[in-house]
């Protein structure tokens, strides 16, 4: 190797390792950046859970003042009515709100030409994607023992079907007529 050569490895030796340096460097901030965004988001999390028990305690507290409130007084219904219509009110909106947001995703999704309408009580949006053909039902138990025969192929019933359809007998004189509880044999024979 000549002394150029030897330069240029060292060189590009040099350059390479400062390259690694300025990558790790970069690498570390960028870890540190994630990291400090995850514990902003954590934070926020549980600011807004703070805030919400926060809220919750509050409109505890001044529901046991209204209650206490209420009982102590006459029969007075201004408490129930006005629980009542803010329930109705609160569902209403929910319930439109949902219908809007269904609505918009169905537009932008399917525009409109796989989008199903059933009318009942409520209008309902079904995508034509989702229905789908039900599922088939898998029995448990034992297997179906009968094979059931083609068209083309002729139906001789079996002795099976015959020796099911035998008379049962009298287990005493084994005649086909009675049973050995009603046999006149036995009848007669314990009589003497």
């Amino acid at each position: 190797m000549t002394e150029s050569e030897r330069a240029r490895e060292l060189f590009l030796s040099s350059n390479r390792n400062t390259e690694l340096a300025t990558i790790t460097h970069q690498l570390s901030n960028a870890t540190n950046v994630n990291l400090l965004r995850i514990d902003d988001i954590q934070e926020n999390n549980f600011q807004k859970s703070k805030d919400k028990k926060l809220q919750f305690n509050k409109l505890m507290s001044l529901a046991k003042k209204a209650i206490t409130l209420q009982s102590n007084g006459e029969n007075d219904n201004e408490l129930d009515t006005l629980l009542k219509k803010y329930i109705e009110k609160k569902t209403f909106q929910r319930e439109k709100e949902t219908k809007e947001r269904e609505m918009k995703v169905l537009k932008e999704n399917h525009n409109s030409i796989n989008v199903l309408t059933v009318e009942t009580d409520k209008e309902q949006l079904i995508s034509i994607d989702d229905v789908a053909n039900p599922l088939r039902h898998v029995g448990k138990g034992a297997p179906k023992k009968t094979r059931l025969k083609g068209a083309q192929e002729d139906y001789q019933p079996t002795k099976k079907a015959k020796s099911n359809a035998s008379i049962r007998l009298c287990g005493f004189c084994h005649e086909p007529t009675h049973y050995q509880n009603t046999c006149p044999k036995k009848k007669s024979n314990m009589e003497m």
